[in-house]
């Protein structure tokens, strides 16, 4: 078999696990929804929501993607803004994140000049609020995550302008990140109105893209058995009063949405190939109305080419989670022994 095939097949098996979004945040005590990719984006809420090119998909960007990094590929300015007091502590909820995929969790603040109805996040001065990467060997803030049912807690600026900034707030998964483009940027940018700060003038920010670049230490490195790591980005933003995120989590969940188990997930491979390791068939590939239908019918759903029927669930429902994704798993290692054997025919 072409070594080309071969890595082309396995890249394949592998990549099409790296998907996540914030499903929700707690801010003053108030829960916000995010943007969720399987809907028709709409700028009504507090999150700008990105172009998913009509694959309904919450995959990541790459360095590649440009200005996308920011706050996702061609995103629109959100309408409404969360009010925040200065100092106060909030709660992002992930729909998901697989464990092999780990790395850092980042978040920033910038100064939206008055009005963040109108910010575009590739065009703003960033600073950064708060950092947590390398925990100790072999863990990182993305492992804590998970342990805490896909939440994680910052503290927002006490000594800070009270205004409207545009929140950041990513996680970037490392595992392929010993190729160039290879980390995924997982990234949400929120608008919120601080109020109550303490602070006379705005720090000084930067455009990530400067930091964000294929000669960034932090976004080509080998992470297995790494002893230190350089979190990407500009230098962590001194004299808030923040208090450092890896002091606010300390691994339990209590997230009351989101249990330790297999979230469920339309599609996998940036949209292009239905869900095969976790409980949701649907999306563009797999014909989207006809499993809205079945939605509503509770009807089995059928994949061509996997030769598995299996009862669709809502998105959010949590059934066995693990026990379906491990027969998923099964299948689709089948499925990639098939193509590695058909491979190695067409090859020899």
């Amino acid at each position: 078999m072409k070594p080309s095939v071969l890595l082309s097949l396995l890249s394949g098996a592998s990549t099409v696990l790296a998907h996540a979004y914030i499903k929700e945040m707690v801010i003053g005590g108030q829960t916000y929804a995010g943007f969720d990719p399987f809907y028709q984006a709409s700028p009504q809420g507090i999150v700008q929501p990105w172009d998913t090119s009509n694959r309904h998909t919450d995959g990541p960007m790459r360095l590649s993607d440009g200005d996308g990094i920011i706050c996702g590929r061609n995103p629109t300015p959100a309408q409404n803004v969360a009010k925040a007091q200065a100092g106060s502590q909030l709660t992002f909820r992930w729909s998901r994140w697989q464990s092999n995929h780990q790395g850092p969790i980042i978040t920033y603040l910038a100064d939206c000049g008055g009005d963040c109805r109108q910010a575009r996040g590739a065009n703003l001065q960033w600073f950064k609020i708060d950092e947590a990467g390398l925990l100790q060997q072999g863990y990182w803030a993305t492992d804590h995550l998970i342990r805490q049912g896909y939440e994680w807690k910052i503290q927002l600026p006490q000594n800070i302008k009270s205004g409207q900034y545009l929140m950041r707030h990513e996680m970037i998964a490392l595992q392929f990140a010993t190729q160039q483009n290879g980390a995924q940027f997982f990234t949400s940018c929120t608008n919120l109105d601080i109020e109550g700060g303490t602070g006379q003038s705005v720090p000084q920010g930067v455009r990530l893209q400067d930091y964000y670049t294929s000669a960034t230490q932090g976004l080509f490195v080998n992470i297995q058995g790494l002893g230190s790591y350089p979190i990407p980005g500009p230098p962590l933003t001194q004299g808030l009063g923040v208090t450092p995120s890896v002091q606010l989590n300390d691994g339990n969940n209590r997230n009351p949405n989101f249990p330790q188990t297999f979230p469920n997930e339309p599609t996998d491979d940036n949209g292009t190939q239905p869900n095969v390791h976790l409980d949701y068939a649907g999306g563009v590939s797999g014909g989207a109305q006809q499993v809205r239908q079945q939605q509503q019918q509770g009807q089995y759903v059928y994949y061509p080419g996997y030769g598995y029927y299996y009862q669709y669930q809502k998105r959010d429902v949590h059934g066995n989670g693990h026990g379906n994704g491990k027969r998923m798993n099964h299948l689709n290692t089948k499925r990639i022994r098939r193509q590695l054997v058909a491979a190695a025919g067409k090859t020899v």
